[in-house]
């Protein structure tokens, strides 16, 4: 009996991080195709001197029950913190409609926090919203170059179910989390 349940929670243990790992691969994959397809724009970073996704796919290998995700990503981005390795992103899983918000702090870079609600990304949850509706053409009108770069923020959103990436660069959004 107790060989039989060693077994079972090894499946489990083993399929939950198999289906993670081709998770994060999808991602990598969508990336590298997206900058080798648009090698004269903007590349898509999402790994600086530590690689956040990867720590946040690990760690909702329970939660996540297919591949499906959209991932939206962002470098923090603002002044004076311009070459920081600060993020934010938001985790949407297609199949069960679950949200996460994950981020982490200046101070401890790797200590990265996923929460299940938050009122501090509204931003992202507009990109969401836009991006679910099929507006995302929409949000290309919000890139601004009246403010300095330093100000303004990067978004990647990741379709895993669709296999591919959008850049929205240049976004401003004010504290109830509309773009300028």
């Amino acid at each position: 009996m107790k060989i039989l349940i060693c077994l079972l929670s090894l499946m489990f243990f083993s399929c939950a991080t198999n289906r993670n790992i081709i998770l994060y691969d999808k991602i990598d994959v969508i990336k590298k195709e997206y900058n080798k397809n648009h090698q004269n724009d903007i590349v898509v970073l999402i790994s600086k001197d530590f690689n956040p996704t990867k720590i946040i796919i690990r760690k909702l290998k329970f939660e996540l029950k297919n591949d499906n995700i959209i991932y939206v990503f962002s470098w923090a981005n603002t002044m004076p913190t311009t070459r920081a390795i600060k993020f934010r992103a938001l985790l949407y899983d297609i199949n069960t409609q679950k949200k996460y918000y994950i981020s982490n702090s200046f101070e401890n870079y790797k200590n990265i926090v996923i929460e299940f609600s938050s009122d501090d990304f509204k931003g992202m949850e507009n990109i969401l919203s836009f991006y679910l509706k099929k507006e995302s053409d929409n949000l290309k009108n919000f890139t601004t170059k009246d403010y300095p770069p330093e100000m303004t923020q990067d978004y990647y959103i990741f379709d895993t179910e669709n296999n591919k990436v959008l850049i929205l660069n240049s976004i401003v959004f004010d504290k109830d989390g509309n773009p300028h």
